[in-house]
């Protein structure tokens, strides 16, 4: 079952006249409507990509199966409003803050021990800058040759042993 359906949409009247698929935009031509690259630069291309091949894929199906496609259907503001909507949905960070009210801090399947605020100050310095996350700065001798230091069997490049 798709995220969002066009079923809001789509009108579900039977069609007098069939219609085919030579309707529906390419998806080169959704790409060009401004809206959908503003949601290109926001999501990324091959995110929208996928949503458009989607998105045309149910209306093609639908089409085949008899359903009328308004002709709003296809136009660029609708058609933008069901991306949006689909990659909103596709990028929604799947972990929530809860209330854990079963009494029990840790094994609850609600995530983990809090950390103090220290410890997330000092997380968060580490990953957003360079830092000696596999050397060892301490084991590294300054007037060792650089060829040295570079070779696989150098001090710099070991393990810290913890």
């Amino acid at each position: 079952m798709s995220v969002f359906t066009l079923e809001a949409e789509l009108s579900l009247v039977q069609a007098q006249k069939p219609q085919t698929a030579a309707v529906l935009p390419s998806v080169d031509r959704v790409l060009q409507m401004p809206a959908v690259q503003a949601l290109a630069a926001q999501y990324s291309h091959t995110a929208v990509v996928h949503a458009i091949r989607s998105l045309l894929s149910e209306m093609r199906q639908a089409m085949l199966e008899g359903a009328a496609l308004p002709a709003e259907a296809r136009q660029a503001p609708s058609l933008a409003r069901h991306l949006q909507a689909r990659l909103e949905a596709a990028f929604q960070p799947s972990l929530r803050r809860v209330f854990n009210l079963a009494g029990t801090v840790l094994h609850t399947n609600l995530g983990r021990a809090l950390l103090p605020s220290e410890a997330v100050e000092a997380v968060q310095a580490v990953m957003t800058q360079p830092c000696n996350l596999e050397y060892d700065l301490a084991r590294v001798a300054t007037a060792t040759p650089m060829s040295k230091r570079c070779s696989p069997n150098s001090p710099a490049l070991r393990p810290p042993q913890w």
